[in-house]
């Protein structure tokens, strides 16, 4: 990903430039529109074999002169990369800062801030693995999201100079040794890993140091006798197969799959091979295009700069941007992309003083930027910069989060007293995703103030119908979800306290060839309940808008958001709100509580909703939803829970069909 001294050290190749221009292509591409092509995220995959290659060889070459200082070494290495990846990643840092001092809210600062400081520092990898999920909802509002490929490898940076340099004192065939078990361990933990834990798997080096290793040993393969040779009569064969491999995983790996398994190694092979066999025809009239060529030079810088740009833009528009707005912010990336690699990179591409002092000079620049960042961060985002709209929205979306949902990753039922109550009186159950858990506040205020405590019980993008997995595919995982459903509910079976279980969730659409599977785990699930003395309430969902409330609200108040929302209409023309029709499986979750005994269904719909099925996000008291279908307080507030005849504990929880 990272421009590397190949023209320096006498290792330049056209066709790897062009193999950039592959990579960095297929990446704006996915990140402009997903769905034109579903793989396109496997470049980054791609600018980690070039980076281990073009690494390794002059690690390789380095290394084979009689006499190496370790000292001379390491920081000459050191100072090298500094001078390829700083300059460009801090000028992108600090204009999206100025982006977003224009443009994030108190929270979304907060979390920028943090974030501008774990890049400079090389570890924002580890701050995404932790908290964002890389095709989960929201990720793609996060300005700096992609400096997580820079962490991996600047990590990787960081171990292998001294790896290599140790393992040569051992001889070639140590480094051989050393590099194939890093390759074997990493995939396998790839592998094993991806499915497991997604997100970690995803953004973090023992799982990613494979795909670099790639390149290293394919570099290490060159510096044998003969193995840069390819004047086999083969070379076309094999490199066209390199390409195919790699069109062919551009087109049909998709973000559903387990990302980075087994089935990345398909477009590390392709990689692999195009690298490897470069007097092909693909790579001398292809790859080495001058256009192609042209694309590849500046592919670091315009990888660094399409991703703020267009997640600033979903950042500020109420309603999802048009496809050509983000195809217009592609072509302004790359134009920029041409600048920060011309008067950015150019000039610092030549040795400037000893290394040591570069080192240095580059430390200072970081710690500023560092400084700044976290000056933001202790100042609270510095809400002051704000209007007194932004704090007003700031506020409804803070406090309609709810308090009792577990996270990507955990299991454990929350034992918190806020979502556990403690004690024997009578209680109500509240089992199901997010959405349950922003429903949460304003049920609770009616359940205690009628004597009863309320058990929250909620787990993000997990449905609490048991067998049914995920809603949202490589949020949480879908056995992580059918775990959770299935504690839940033995909780809720097994405490003889709880007389009624309320399950709420997202009901999207389900597939038709899935709804007799979900109409039996629906009996499944309340037949265990029914059968432990529970009564069920089965609660519809809300409605799904095609605007972000708070994002409308904040667009009339700030400009630099109402600019954005004014040029995206350009390409999407005039939007108004509106919702999504009703899920196909609520019917039949009313049917089935019509047709059982001691299940009920309550609709929430109409309460946002006329009979005209006009639905709205917000009214005189504010916001009634804080983002495009998870309610606020004030609307988790709206919804009358007194038809569940809560007189007096120990009563029957449910007197009257919702």
């Amino acid at each position: 990903m990272t421009s590397n001294n190949a023209h320096a050290a006498g290792y330049y190749r056209s066709d790897v430039d062009g193999l950039r221009a592959v990579a960095v292509t297929s990446v704006v591409l996915f990140h402009a529109s997903p769905s034109a092509l579903p793989g396109g995220f496997l470049g980054v995959d791609i600018f980690f074999v070039i980076s281990g290659y073009l690494i390794g060889t002059i690690l390789l070459k380095e290394l084979s002169a009689p006499k190496v200082s370790f000292w001379s070494f390491i920081l000459g290495f050191y100072a090298r990369r500094a001078r390829r990846i700083l300059p460009a990643l801090f000028a992108v840092i600090v204009i999206s800062l100025c982006l977003a001092w224009a443009i994030l809210t108190r929270e979304e600062m907060i979390f920028f801030s943090n974030s501008a400081a774990m890049a400079i520092a090389g570890v924002s990898n580890i701050q995404f693995w932790r908290y964002t999920d890389y095709f989960g909802p929201g990720s793609n509002e996060i300005p700096l999201l992609m400096t997580w490929s820079l962490g991996v490898e600047e990590q990787f940076y960081f171990i292998v100079p001294l790896l290599i340099f140790g393992l040569m004192r051992l001889g070639n065939k140590a480094v051989w040794i050393g590099i194939s078990l890093i390759f074997a361990a990493s995939l396998m933990a790839s592998a094993w890993l991806s499915s497991r834990d997604p997100s970690f798997a995803y953004y973090m080096l023992p799982t990613r140091a494979w795909e670099l290793a790639a390149g290293v040993l394919l570099a290490l393969w060159h510096r044998t006798p003969g193995g840069a040779m390819t004047g086999t009569g083969k070379e076309n064969i094999f490199a066209t197969l390199g390409a195919v491999l790699l069109i062919i995983s551009f087109i049909f790996i998709d973000e559903q799959m387990d990302i980075p398994g087994f089935v990345t190694l398909a477009p590390i092979a392709g990689t692999v091979l195009l690298i490897h066999f470069r007097d092909s025809w693909f790579n001398r009239r292809v790859l080495s295009f001058a256009p192609m060529v042209g694309v590849g030079l500046i592919s670091y810088s315009w990888y660094l700069w399409h991703w703020p740009l267009m997640a600033f833009v979903r950042v500020a528009s109420p309603f999802e941007p048009a496809i050509g707005t983000m195809l217009m912010i592609a072509v302004v990336s790359g134009g920029m992309g041409y600048l920060s690699w011309r008067y950015i990179e150019q000039p610092f591409r030549r040795p400037q003083g000893r290394p040591l002092f570069t080192i240095m000079r580059f430390g200072t620049a970081a710690s500023v930027i560092v400084a700044t960042a976290v000056t933001i961060r202790l100042a609270d985002g510095a809400p002051e910069r704000l209007p007194a709209l932004a704090h007003k929205v700031d506020n409804f979306v803070i406090t309609g989060r709810g308090e009792c949902r577990l996270s990507a990753g955990e299991l454990d039922l929350l034992a918190d007293e806020t979502c556990r109550p403690p004690g024997t009186s009578p209680a109500i159950a509240l089992i199901g995703d997010s959405h349950a858990s922003a429903l949460g506040p304003g049920l609770k205020e009616y359940v205690t103030s009628r004597g009863y405590r309320l058990i929250q019980i909620s787990k993000s993008a997990c449905r609490p119908i048991l067998g049914t997995g995920t809603t949202v595919p490589k949020y949480t995982g879908h056995a992580e979800c059918v775990e959770f459903a299935e504690r839940a509910i033995s909780y809720a079976e097994n405490d003889p306290s709880i007389e009624l279980v309320i399950l709420s969730g997202r009901w999207k659409d389900v597939d038709e060839d899935e709804l007799g599977a979900f109409q039996s785990n629906l009996e499944l699930t309340t037949g265990r309940l029914v059968s432990a003395g529970k009564s069920v309430l089965l609660v519809g969902d809300v409605p799904y808008f095609n605007v972000h409330g708070p994002k409308f609200l904040l667009a009339s108040g700030m400009p630099m958001r109402a600019s954005i929302a004014r040029m995206n209409s350009v390409f999407a023309g005039e939007q108004s709100p509106e919702a999504e029709p009703l899920a196909n499986i609520e019917p039949m979750m009313e049917e089935h509580a019509q047709n059982t005994d001691n299940v009920q269904f309550k609709s929430l719909r109409h309460v946002f909703c006329d009979r005209e099925d006009n639905c709205s996000f917000s009214d005189e008291r504010g916001l009634l939803f804080i983002d495009w279908h998870h309610l606020s307080l004030v609307g988790s507030k709206s919804v009358d829970w007194s038809e569940l005849g809560l007189s007096t504990p120990g009563t029957q929880a449910i007197e009257t069909a919702p």
